[in-house]
């Protein structure tokens, strides 16, 4: 079985290279972008199995580019899991009416908790890296 795909769009640097470094330790590739222009260059270049996404990004925001890919019939099908500090009902209903798959709040979550969560999406859509690695 291939390895799944990551993208991963987060401008903080920290956060991003935590995620990226955990899943990658979990057997996942991952490609990551701090902005929706990298982050949509990226989803072009190397199709993912499930993308994070925050929505405070500089420039456009997450809504962008949820909004964006979910208008394409090629990229439709991504699975995108919101990770963001605003967890407002609106935020959350917005997100999910654009096509999100989840909607985690960054500050209720460690990257650990986050990694598992994003584990368990994987393994209930049938998206899990590799069974030898597990």
């Amino acid at each position: 079985m291939k390895q799944k795909k990551i993208l991963l769009v987060e401008d903080d640097l920290f956060i991003r290279e935590l995620l990226a470094r955990g899943f990658r330790d979990k057997g996942f590739l991952v490609d990551t972008a701090p902005c929706v222009e990298d982050g949509l260059n990226q989803l072009y270049k190397n199709t993912p199995d499930l993308i994070l996404l925050d929505l405070l990004l500089p420039e456009k925001d997450g809504f962008y580019f949820l909004e964006e890919i979910k208008q394409k019939p090629s990229y439709k099908h991504i699975p995108v899991v919101v990770i963001s500090n605003l967890g407002s009902q609106q935020h959350i209903k917005r997100a999910m009416d654009s096509g999100a798959a989840d909607f985690l709040i960054k500050s209720n979550f460690t990257i650990d908790e986050i990694i598992l969560k994003a584990n368990g999406f994987f393994e209930k859509n049938q998206l899990a890296p590799d069974s030898d690695n597990q």
